[in-house]
Parts: structure tokens; C-alpha cells; sequence
């Protein structure tokens, strides 16, 4: 039986970082692994995910090739994505690898299950004790309890598909929905989009945001079906879908993208006395403690945001927590300025409150928009295949909400090319108090997106709380 101070069951992002600077710091760490190294992210999320994205702008990018000068007679292969996109993800397995071992970690390539307080037992027999266990198994796909469900395939599944489906519907109007949806219509696919409800759509988002996004998918070509499924058949190479209105579906593929859930495969959580909340995630305290004294979680499996940088912001905090010094160098994660995006195509970044998040937290707010088409766009009429999108195209919307009592930015929302990137830069200047009197005292960068977020000098639109409320 070996014995390690910490013990970290999943090497995903959180779960490596965790590991090595928990070595880093003095302690003698492992780590275990029985899928792949480097998570979700690396493997079967936000990397092949962007790789994907940027194959899809080729085709929006060939369309106005022509504008530019530009003859381009262009074909799709498939098979050389997917098979470039592995040796990608294997040379990132690689390095995620040579990262433990130079950190001197051990790696245990196994299923880890718990086998007590401090007690692991790997499925190579293998038994190892450690005064500390983290739990950093990451989340999984939810997979559809509809009839017919086992049919679907899950986001893991795409990236490895022996050919594209010619038609497909996709179940979810969330973010992985969404950016899968704009994926494969980039690539060739006829595309349906299925929400119980048009609210469905990025409804954690902006709702003046999400709108914006969604009518620019719908005049691009994407379908958009609304209502609940009843049922699934698979007959033969077809996919034929029910819906409870009797409405019938019919193509060659059907991806359930509903969300996502904690991985808690064959850890055996109740031998070490813990029980998933109500919600399926393990509940921890301030220093990602359970219950259990001897058991720590940290990622997706505790219910915060599903995001590589967070688990990796906790990541170090529990490592310094628990092997550092005094006081811990590293910043607590401030939930009012966590920049996100969604790869879409245009893409989404957004960063602080939304709108409605703004009314309920502040007494008036004043709303800053600007609406423009992209210089990109501007030598001719932009179509994708038989859509045109006309004056509709690739129009970029820029939000700012601003607390009228200090001036301070509470949000910024945009919705259109390089949005991801200017938003990672917004991030830092709200979590810093930035005001809209310094964005606009701010020289512009001309011409570019970015400079309309300090020239934003026309009368806003004012909301008062208890209007909005119907007070």
C-alpha cells in the first residue's frame, strides 16, 4: 500500500493543475486518470471545439472571398479534420503527461474508486492511503431519458465521427447546442435546432443578446424547431423524431446537447460518506472541504461554473490552502466578472450582469447599445448558399449596462467577430471598477470593432428598477 499526502482522482485541467502545484509546494502528490489526460477541454471540448469553429469560418470567409478579388473553388474533407484535430489532441496528452512527470507527480492511469476516508483502491489492485483526496472527475453529457434516447449521439460522440451526417437535428438551445449548431451548418450540414420554447435559447445569457444571435442564425439557414419530443426511431440509416404536437423530424442524425452533469462513474462516493445534493454535485466549503475531512472536490463536479479557468483558479487556491503559505497569493474568483464566450458563428462574449441581473441588484440602470455592420462585410451582399442575409449581415451589437448611482460598468455583451477576445480585456476592466466616463475618455483604435465600446457617446436608454417591475 503506498501512501501520498494528496491524491487527486481526475486529470483534467483542474485535477493537473492541482497535482503539480500541490508538488510544487512541498507535497508528495498523485493523480489518476482513466479516460484521457487533460479532461474534457483538451479532449473533447473547448479545443477540437474551437478547431472545429475555425474549419466553419472557412466557408463564411469563401463566400465573400469574391468581394475581396478572391476565385476560390473550395471542398470540404471531413476525415482530414477530424483525423488532424487527433494528432492535435494527442500531442496535448503528451504534454499534459511530460507535466506531471517533470513535476514529479505520479500518475496512476487507472479507475480510481474510494475505498474509505483516505483510502483509494485502483482497478489494477492497487491500494494507496493519502491524508488528502481531491475529487476533480469533471462533468459528463446528459444523455436524453426520452424513448428512443440511446439513438442520439452526445458531444463527445462528434468529434469522432466516421463521416458527417448530411441532416441532423440537435436538441438544446444552450451553449454546446448552439456552438455545434453553428459548427455544422459551416460545414455542409442541414441543420434544425430544436428548444421546448423560443426562451430556450441562451437563456443564461443577455435576453437582448440572445435574440440578437438567434434571428442572425435563423436568416443564415439554421432551422429553428420549437416543442417537446415525444419519441426517438431509428430505421434503418434514419433518424425519425416525434414531437408531441405530432410534428415529424426525419434525417440522419439526432444530437441531444441538454446540458451537462458531475462525473461520479464508479467512484463509490458512499464509501467515503458523501452523497450528491439535490442538484448532483458534492457540496464543499471556503476550502473546497466535504464533509468527509479527508475529501476535497474542486471543477464541474461541485456545481460552480463549467469553466476550464475556474476549475483552475481553484485549482490553486486549494493547493495553496492546503500546502502554502500564509496568505494565500492567489485571488478569490469574483463571480461579477467572469468573462465568457460562446463560439458561435459570429461568436458571443460577455462578461459581468446582464440586464435583468442589473435591475434586481441596483435601483437604476442606463443601457448603451451600438449596431453595426462589420467593416468585412461592407464591399458586397453577404450569402450563405441560398440565404441572404442582406443588411442583416454579421450586424455586431455592443451592450454596455452602467449602475447610474457611481458610472461604474456592471456588463458588456457583444455579439458579433473577435467578440471572445475584446471581452477577455473587458473582464479585467470591470473586475477593476472601470467607469463609462474613463471608457470614454479612452482614444479609439480606428477602425476596429472594439473602438465602439468607448465611443458609446449618444443619450442611453434609462431603466428604473421598480418600472421594470411594474411597481
Amino acid at each position: 500500500m503506498q501512501h501520498f499526502d494528496l491524491f487527486v482522482i481526475g486529470a483534467g485541467s483542474g485535477g493537473v493543475r492541482a497535482a503539480r502545484k500541490s508538488a510544487e509546494l512541498g507535497a508528495k502528490v498523485a493523480i489518476a486518470e482513466n479516460r484521457f489526460l487533460g479532461g474534457t477541454c483538451v479532449n473533447v471540448g473547448c479545443v477540437p471545439k474551437k478547431l472545429f469553429v475555425y474549419a466553419a469560418e472557412y466557408n463564411k470567409s469563401n463566400n465573400t472571398a469574391a468581394d475581396f478579388g478572391w476565385q476560390i473553388d473550395a471542398r470540404f474533407d471531413w476525415q482530414i479534420l477530424r483525423d488532424n484535430k487527433d494528432k492535435e489532441i494527442t500531442r496535448l496528452n503528451n504534454i499534459y503527461r511530460n507535466l506531471l512527470k517533470n513535476s514529479d507527480v505520479t500518475l496512476f492511469e487507472n479507475t480510481a474508486k474510494l475505498a474509505g476516508d483516505n483510502r483509494v483502491i485502483l482497478d489494477s489492485g492497487v491500494q494507496i492511503t493519502a491524508d488528502k483526496i481531491l475529487i476533480a472527475t469533471g462533468g459528463k453529457p446528459i444523455r436524453p431519458t426520452i424513448a428512443g434516447g440511446e439513438h442520439c449521439l452526445i458531444s463527445d460522440d462528434l468529434f469522432a465521427l466516421p463521416q458527417l451526417p448530411k441532416k441532423i437535428l440537435i436538441i438544446g438551445g444552450g451553449y454546446i447546442g448552439t456552438e455545434f449548431t453553428c459548427i455544422l451548418h459551416g460545414l455542409g450540414v442541414q441543420v434544425t435546432q430544436n428548444m421546448r420554447e423560443q426562451s430556450s435559447f441562451l437563456r443564461n445569457f443577455d435576453d437582448e443578446i440572445s435574440a440578437h444571435l438567434k434571428e442572425i442564425l435563423s436568416l443564415s439557414g439554421i432551422n429553428q424547431l420549437y416543442g417537446a419530443i415525444s419519441k426517438i426511431d431509428k430505421q434503418d440509416a434514419s433518424m425519425i423524431v416525434t414531437f408531441s404536437d405530432g410534428t415529424i423530424w426525419q434525417g440522419d442524425a439526432v444530437l441531444a446537447a441538454m446540458g451537462r452533469e458531475a462525473n461520479f462513474d464508479q467512484l463509490a462516493l458512499d464509501k467515503a460518506g458523501i452523497t450528491p445534493n439535490d442538484k448532483g454535485f458534492i457540496n464543499v466549503n471556503e476550502h473546497f472541504q466535504t464533509k468527509n475531512p479527508h475529501l476535497y472536490a474542486i471543477g464541474d463536479c461541485i456545481g460552480t461554473e463549467a469553466l476550464t479557468p475556474i476549475a483552475i483558479r481553484q485549482a490553486m487556491l486549494f493547493a495553496y490552502q492546503q500546502f502554502g503559505k500564509n496568505p494565500c497569493p492567489v485571488a478569490p474568483i469574483n463571480s461579477d466578472s467572469i468573462p465568457k464566450a460562446v463560439f458561435s458563428l459570429p461568436p458571443i462574449g460577455t462578461v459581468g450582469l446582464t440586464q435583468k441581473q442589473a435591475l434586481q441588484q441596483h435601483q437604476t440602470i442606463r443601457i448603451y447599445r451600438s449596431q453595426f455592420r462589420a467593416m468585412k462585410y461592407s464591399l458586397g451582399k453577404y450569402s450563405l448558399g441560398k440565404h441572404s442575409l442582406g443588411d442583416k449581415t454579421e450586424k455586431i451589437l455592443m451592450k454596455l449596462i452602467i449602475n447610474d448611482a457611481d458610472d461604474k460598468v456592471l456588463g458588456c455583451h457583444i455579439v458579433g467577430a473577435d467578440a471572445p477576445e475584446i471581452i477577455q480585456l473587458m473582464a479585467t476592466l470591470i473586475q477593476q471598477g472601470i467607469t463609462k466616463a474613463a471608457l470614454d475618455d479612452t482614444i479609439a483604435l480606428h477602425p476596429s470593432s472594439a473602438e465602439e465600446l468607448v465611443t458609446m457617446l449618444g443619450a442611453p436608454e434609462i431603466i428604473n428598477a421598480n418600472h421594470a417591475n411594474g411597481a
